[in-house]
C-alpha cells in the first residue's frame, strides 16, 4: 500500500496500484501510541545531538505534543511551548504509525531514516535550533568567513531512488534571513548533494553549536562546515 496526501490534505492509501480509499483519521491518542512503544538503545543513540525538544502537530486530529530527549529515553508531553522547542513539524497520523513501526525495527531500513531526516529540512523555522535561524549562515562576519552563497540546491539523496526520489530543496538568502523551498527555484551558487549520514551529521553540528552559542564556537564550527561542505558539493557549479 501506498499513501499519499491530496492537494486538499486528505489522505488516501493506494491498494495494489489500481483502486483507492480516503484514510479516516484514527480516534486513537498518537502520543500515548508513542508513549508505549519500544525504545531500542541504538535508536535513542541515533536521534541524540539532533534535538532535545521537538514540537510535532498531527494535522488530521490537530493532536498537538512536544517530543523530549531526555539522553537516556525520549518522553512525549501534550501541548507545545513555542518558545521552548527546537525544531517544529507537521505530521498526519498515518506517519506516526510508520514513525513507530522502524523505531520499534532499530531504524534498520534505510529509506525511513531518509525519510526521518527529510523532515528536518522541511521543519517550522519557529523552533528556536531550526537550520535556519542558524548564526553560521545569517552571520554577516560568519558568511564572509565560510564564502557563503545567497542561493544553493541541496539534493538529499535517497538510498533507494527506485522507490522513492531524492528530495531537493533550495535554499536562499533573502533580508538577513534563510528561507527554504521544496523543489528547484533560481539559478543556484552551489549545489550540495547530501547523503543521510552526512545530513545527520550537519544537524547535528548546527545544533551543537546553537547550545554553545559564543564566537569562539562558531568559528571553530564554520571551519568544520568548509570541511563538510568540500565533501558535498558538486564542483562542476
Amino acid at each position: 500500500m501506498q499513501y499519499l496526501i491530496t492537494p486538499k490534505g486528505d489522505v488516501v492509501v493506494l491498494k495494489d496500484g489500481s483502486t483507492w480509499s480516503y484514510v479516516a483519521p484514527s480516534s486513537d491518542s498518537n502520543v500515548e501510541k508513542l508513549r508505549s512503544m519500544k525504545q531500542p538503545r541504538e535508536v535513542v543513540v541515533m536521534l541524540d545531538g539532533l534535538f532535545e525538544r521537538m514540537g510535532v502537530h498531527i494535522i488530521d486530529t490537530n493532536e498537538k505534543f512536544t517530543v523530549i530527549h531526555g539522553g537516556d529515553e525520549i518522553s512525549f508531553e501534550q501541548g507545545i511551548d513555542e518558545n521552548n522547542i527546537d525544531y517544529s513539524v507537521d505530521l498526519y497520523g498515518f506517519q506516526v504509525d510508520y514513525v513507530i513501526h522502524n523505531f520499534e525495527a532499530g531504524y534498520r531500513d534505510e529509506l525511513a531514516k531518509f525519510y526521518l531526516i527529510r523532515q528536518f529540512f522541511i521543519s517550522s523555522p519557529a523552533g528556536t535550533k531550526n537550520l535556519l535561524n542558524n548564526p553560521l549562515l545569517s552571520n554577516p562576519l560568519l558568511r564572509w568567513i565560510i564564502h557563503g552563497k545567497n542561493l544553493i540546491h541541496v539534493y538529499l539523496m535517497s538510498p533507494d531512488p527506485s522507490e522513492q526520489q531524492d528530495a531537493v530543496f533550495t535554499l536562499f538568502h533573502m533580508d538577513g534571513h534563510w528561507n527554504i523551498a521544496q523543489g528547484l527555484v533560481g539559478q543556484a551558487k552551489r549545489v550540495f548533494k547530501v547523503s543521510v549520514e552526512d545530513a545527520m551529521e550537519l544537524e547535528k553540528n548546527i545544533y551543537s553549536g546553537m547550545k554553545n552559542n559564543t564566537l569562539g564556537n562558531w568559528v571553530r564550527l564554520a571551519k568544520w562546515y568548509i570541511n563538510w561542505r568540500n565533501r558535498v558539493e558538486v564542483k562542476s557549479v
